[in-house]
């Protein structure tokens, strides 16, 4: 698993990336109690998201084959398990004002505008709607997609088709650890990869992609961490340490993609 483990939270505080007291030490004894109660090899922090009357927590559960669950609370123990969005419901979402913030009530419904075609129907529908639970899974899966980066070897391979941590990773150089080409997008293939390639190999480099300028990397004389930001997603920060094994990614923002990026490069 690549999200942030609670011991590497200094190495993101730079970034902005801050916790409080009183939620890092619910954290520490939830997430374990998340691992154990759903039968996990691993339970982590991916972020937090932020709303009008609560954050959202957000985390990852892995199994012992890879598979992975997401989990959302708002006070650091109380997890519940993130549906998976339907095409349908990604749809909805994706008609939702640009930059509408979260109101930290997962049951909050959002109404949806009508269309020029559903106005013009004879007898008007019911305005469609999507819950905010729903709305906060697509987003976490965007940001999975479009951000989720790790160091280039860092992950092997499983015979279930998808990727592990590997345990023989040492980590990269210190010289290559600013180089965006050190990295690649977990969960983006490259475009020349077959549908059936499963090699590590066959995942995207981090220097491709769009559009260009959109990672910035940067090196923390504090900590000695490299650190990769995002400004299609501000908030995420994936980090590593040169010459060792540690390395990992999370999101702290307010959820909204910065749809203005290229107009924003030079």
């Amino acid at each position: 698993l690549q999200s942030m483990e609670l011991q590497h939270h200094p190495l993101v505080a730079s970034a902005g990336v801050t916790l409080s007291v009183a939620v890092r030490a619910a954290l520490q004894s939830s997430l374990p109690l998340l691992c154990q109660t759903q039968r996990f090899a691993s339970a982590k922090l991916l972020g937090q998201i932020r709303g009008l009357s609560a954050d959202y927590l957000v985390a990852i559960g892995e199994d012992e084959v890879g598979e992975r669950r997401y989990f959302y609370c708002v006070d650091g123990v109380s997890w519940a398990a993130l549906p998976t969005a339907s095409e349908p419901e990604r749809a909805l979402c994706s008609r939702l004002p640009a930059g509408l913030p979260f109101t930290g009530d997962p049951s909050h419904s959002l109404t949806l505008p009508e269309l020029e075609d559903d106005a013009a129907e004879a007898e008007p529908a019911e305005p469609p709607s999507v819950s905010e639970e729903v709305r906060l899974a697509v987003t976490v899966e965007q940001i999975e997609n479009e951000c989720a980066m790790v160091p280039k070897g860092a992950l092997a391979p499983t015979a279930w088709g998808g990727f592990r941590s590997d345990p023989s990773f040492g980590g990269i150089k210190a010289e290559a650890a600013l180089n965006l080409s050190s990295y690649v997008l977990r969960n983006c293939k490259a475009p020349k990869a077959g549908p059936m390639a499963f090699s590590a190999d066959t995942l995207a480099s981090a220097d491709s992609t769009v559009p260009a300028g959109a990672l910035c990397t940067r090196l923390d004389p504090a900590t000695g961490a490299a650190l990769v930001r995002s400004l299609l997603f501000p908030g995420f920060v994936a980090y590593c340490q040169p010459n060792t094994p540690v390395y990992g990614y999370c999101y702290f923002g307010d959820g909204k993609k910065n749809v203005d990026i290229p107009f924003m490069l030079p």
